[in-house]
């Protein structure tokens, strides 16, 4: 429309229009998996899945990721290598992504993220705790809740729905999640694969 009459200022103009068309991408995304969980065609996707296996190349992708970050993120997984646990593969791993993500998003540089995988009573449970700015006390009750905008992601992009996705998929796996949190000193998120503590 000749807006932008030079290719400097046409450069700078599509990179602001790639840059939103990228963020409405994943925004859409983040709908359309929503609306995956509500309507339950994960199941078809269901199997068993050896779960240290599982886990140990995501952790490894991330400690890859944190480093060029300047951020630490270690990992413990303290599990049997035969043990297996029903899940879909892709869902589980958007979920963790989804938490590991924000972890290093609202940790700072020089902070920590750990992963920890155990068994506590016979039940898989996965932790992920970061020394990050930590989730106000206000927040805590409906950082789940879709559409939900928390304090300190108020400025960023997106619907509110990643939490929101968390819980769907590991609500869908008849698992629980929990979470536990203080403002400056970081965040800790537990998910029970079974009946337990979460």
């Amino acid at each position: 429309d000749g807006l932008a009459d030079d290719p400097g200022t046409r450069r700078k103009y599509l990179a602001i229009v790639q840059d939103k068309t990228r963020a409405l991408d994943a925004m859409v995304t983040d709908l359309i998996e929503f609306a995956r969980m509500d309507t339950g065609e994960w199941k078809a996707t269901h199997r068993p899945v050896r779960l240290a296996q599982f886990l140990r190349p995501i952790a490894q992708r991330y400690a890859e990721d944190a480093a060029v970050l300047h951020r630490s993120f270690r990992h413990a997984i303290e599990l049997p290598d035969d043990l297996e646990v029903p899940m879909d593969e892709a869902l589980t791993g958007r979920a963790l992504e989804n938490l590991i993500g924000n972890a290093i998003r609202y940790t700072g540089e020089g902070g920590s993220i750990e992963l920890q995988a155990t068994l506590e009573a016979g039940v898989p449970v996965i932790s992920l705790r970061d020394t990050g700015i930590g989730i106000p006390a206000e927040d805590l009750p409906r950082i789940f809740d879709p559409f939900y905008r928390g304090t300190n992601s108020r400025r960023e992009q997106g619907f509110g729905l990643g939490l929101a996705t968390v819980k769907s998929i590991v609500e869908s796996h008849g698992w629980t999640i929990g979470v536990s949190s203080e403002v400056g000193c970081g965040t800790t998120f537990r998910i029970a694969m079974g009946k337990g503590p979460s």
